[in-house]
């Protein structure tokens, strides 16, 4: 718990923050331009040392991506140090002990069509001595296909790499085998040999108990993913559990279509392990799996409104520390007592706010926490028990004015089915009583994931222009169980995009939307549900903006096949021409506003650059933006900042 002196809350700043060029939070001047809400968040993942006296952050400093490590000693704290890379992307920091930490940088190849992303590890002192690629190069081993298996917290020396091997040189056959290899000399040893087709794990799934050893390997084969275990190091590995077929799904449509099996972690008794499932309800949550027979025992670890999004466990006891999901809001659930404390104590000083716990010391007398919500951006602190001092690390978004963002309203509503529609609506600041208002319909990517309650740069960057926003998680979506899950297959095209609708004519029965002033808005998914949407019914829509749209799926089917689930796109009574925006540009008749990054591995640009050829070649308004280097996820910042800037003027010559 905190003392009560603590409530006295210190709001200071980092010496990091004004040294060495830096971001500045102290006399920012704040801005609603379309640069503040355009740059990319100053923190995208922020590290304690195990001793707590150091920290490492991946953070963005003027639209570079930078790794930062300072000192945290008092009197020390002009110690930073910054690091970055000329090739790669920065993905991910670990500590590996007090003094060195583990990068990993990703690398975007090329396969036939398809783009896909490599990691290399790379293991450096703090103070960026003794840099270390942790695969040295030999003939047997592929040094671009390396996953992390665990930093084995307690044994400081070493880490464990899953690396792809050669069974024969220049043969076709490899295996993926599991390494310990010395963090300070990269000298490895070969712990596991996995199986051909043997495949680092599904997502999520935890391989190593606390111990260091590998429990679990995961493999595909006969269009089937199984798990095989063991109970400790001298034991040899069994199959445990199989997956169903893919070629069932289309044929039972039943609990097993969206199967959800992730090894979690692992109790004392070896008989069992924990298993996030979803086969009793669809809706996800922690089970104890009996090896032996494959029953399952429930726990106390679940929500029947959503299921368990994630779970956290201590990779040095075993121990489960919290657990999160998302109903209306997210939600964090902390089992660890001393966090459940501080974070009660916590929440005095943030009411309505979504505190999450980043990192801490083993001990807990340090931790770093974020704050956010719809209108705070995100704030950073530092908390230190001992010296019963809390201070402000970071602002995510320094240059945004949080006076005019917006409140995300919770709503729903109902669809041409029947069905209810959850949906997330965001007025203008100060004008939450006014009518008919220009409005933008903005449906998220995926298309299986979902909107949440929280602070949206995109949306904020709308209402603080006057628009009311109106985000709806349409079926298909995630985070409502299977069942709401399925109603989305074959309806890729179809009833995913009549909800969309359905949620623009809600929004004009309402009251809300001037009829004559909406537009829809989207990425990815989005980005075709911009086009699409239109194509099934124009009438409702002034305008309309597809950020790296999928244009034409008959291409996506070609050149993606191995990414996506195609057959439950679509049924036999529409072809995938039928609900491709391409092939049916007769059908869109009003203004478009198109932007596609030029390295994009999710959704290659041909789609947005062969729609805007074909729109232009008939006379269609179309503008067509091409962001140099970009990505799916818009991740530099100056493209981020381009598009804001178009989207700005586009909705301003349309809608008002």
């Amino acid at each position: 718990m905190l003392n009560k002196t603590l409530f006295r809350l210190i709001l200071s700043v980092f010496i990091l923050i004004t040294f060495g060029g830096g971001v500045t939070t102290a006399g920012v001047k704040k801005s609603a331009a379309a640069k503040a809400f355009g740059q990319l968040p100053t923190i995208q993942e922020i590290n304690l040392s195990p001793d707590g006296k150091k920290a490492a952050t991946i953070r963005n400093m003027k639209g570079q991506i930078n790794i930062v490590t300072q000192s945290l000693e008092p009197g020390h704290e002009n110690e930073v140090y910054f690091l970055t890379f000329d090739e790669g992307k920065i993905n991910s920091i670990e500590w590996l002990n007090n003094n060195r930490i583990l990068l990993s940088l990703k690398y975007q190849g090329k396969r036939k069509r398809s783009t896909y992303y490599r990691y290399r590890y790379i293991a450096i002192d703090w103070d960026k001595k003794n840099p270390l690629n942790m695969v040295k190069g030999k003939y047997q081993v592929d040094p671009n296909s390396a996953s992390l298996v665990s930093t084995l917290p307690n044994d400081p020396d070493h880490l464990l790499l899953r690396l792809r091997t050669d069974s024969v040189t220049g043969s076709t056959k490899f295996t993926y085998d599991v390494f310990k290899v010395n963090i300070n000399t990269a000298e490895r040893k070969r712990v596991i040999t996995g199986p051909t087709r043997t495949i680092g794990g599904l997502s999520g799934t935890r391989l190593v108990d606390s111990k260091g050893v590998v429990r679990m390997i995961a493999g595909y084969r006969h269009s089937k993913y199984y798990y095989s275990y063991r109970k400790n190091e001298d034991d040899k590995f069994r199959v445990i559990y199989e997956s169903k077929e893919r070629t069932q799904r289309k044929k039972t449509r039943d609990d097993q279509i969206n199967e959800v099996f992730t090894v979690a972690g692992y109790p004392e008794d070896t008989n069992y392990i924990y298993v996030l499932s979803n086969h009793e309800n669809g809706k996800t949550a922690l089970y104890e799996y009996n090896i032996n027979d494959r029953s399952m025992r429930p726990t106390k670890i679940s929500n029947d409104h959503s299921g368990i999004r994630s779970i956290s466990i201590d990779a040095k006891t075993d121990k489960i520390m919290a657990y999160s999901y998302t109903n209306e809001k997210p939600v964090t659930v902390y089992l660890n007592k001393v966090l459940a404390g501080i974070r009660k104590d916590l929440s005095q000083f943030f009411p309505d706010e979504y505190i999450t716990f980043q990192s801490y010391t083993d001990d807990k007398a340090k931790i770093v926490f974020s704050v956010t919500s719809p209108t705070r951006p995100g704030e950073f602190y530092l908390l230190d028990r001992k010296l019963n001092r809390i201070t402000k690390f970071a602002d995510n978004y320094p240059l945004v004015q949080k006076a005019t963002l917006s409140k995300m309203i919770i709503t729903s509503y109902e669809n041409r089915d029947g069905m209810n529609i959850p949906a997330y609506l965001s007025l203008p600041a100060g004008k939450e009583d006014a009518k008919n208002l220009p409005t933008i319909i903005m449906p998220h990517g995926g298309p299986h994931s979902r909107d949440v309650w929280g602070f949206d740069s995109w949306v904020q960057f709308l209402t603080t222009r006057g628009y009311a926003v109106l985000q709806m998680n349409f079926r298909g979506s995630t985070g409502y169980g299977a069942d709401y899950y399925f109603k989305g297959d074959y309806e890729y095209g179809r009833g995913m995009l009549d909800d969309i609708n359905d949620g623009a004519k809600w929004m004009i029965a309402q009251g809300y939307a001037d009829p004559k002033r909406m537009c829809i808005m989207g990425a990815s998914y989005g980005g075709y549900a911009a086009l699409q949407a239109v194509v099934r019914d124009q009438s409702l829509y002034k305008c309309s903006v597809a950020m790296a749209p999928v244009a034409d799926l008959t291409r996506l089917k070609r050149d993606e096949w191995y990414l996506y689930p195609f057959d439950y796109f679509t049924d036999d009574d529409q072809s995938f021409s039928d609900i491709s925006p391409y092939h049916n540009t007769d059908k869109i008749n009003l203004p478009i506003l198109m932007a596609h990054g030029t390295k994009d591995n999710v959704v290659p640009i041909i789609h947005s650059e062969r729609m805007a050829k074909k729109l232009k070649k008939e006379g269609k308004d179309v503008r067509f933006i091409i962001l140099d280097k970009g990505d799916h996820h818009l991740s530099i910042q100056e493209n981020r900042i381009t598009f804001f800037q178009e989207v700005e003027v586009f909705l301003e010559k349309h809608l008002n």
